[in-house]
């Protein structure tokens, strides 16, 4: 087993505990609120869907890249790796148009718009 430094174990627990601190805040938020609002539950899924493209675009595609240029060479590799990750971004947006969405026609009217 490989000797792992303490200031990374602190560092990695502190991550961790931030974390789910954060999960716990924003739960409790959500229970003081007496009345959910439209504005700020879209603004949450917003951001939250801003911060999945970023790791997306910053992690995921730049290990993908890697792991195909170590099969095809560089050049290949990067035009393999983009293509699969645009690949899957339209297999979402093909998900998200053949699977219905109830919530897409909510009207103002709607109670449970309110």
């Amino acid at each position: 087993m490989p000797e792992i430094a303490t200031s990374t174990l602190i560092i990695a627990f502190a991550v961790t505990l931030a974390a789910g601190l954060a999960t716990v805040v924003g739960s409790f938020l959500v229970l003081a609120s007496k009345k959910p609002s439209p504005r700020l539950l879209a603004f949450g899924l917003a951001f939250a869907g801003g911060a999945m493209v970023y790791v997306s675009l910053s992690e995921i595609l730049n290990k993908s890249i890697a792991a195909f240029n170590s099969v095809y060479g560089e050049r290949l590799g990067f035009t393999y790796g983009t293509l699969a990750f645009l690949a899957g971004v339209f297999a979402i947006v093909l998900l998200d148009h053949v699977i219905p969405n109830p919530h897409q026609a909510l009207e103002t009217s709607d109670p449970l718009y309110q």
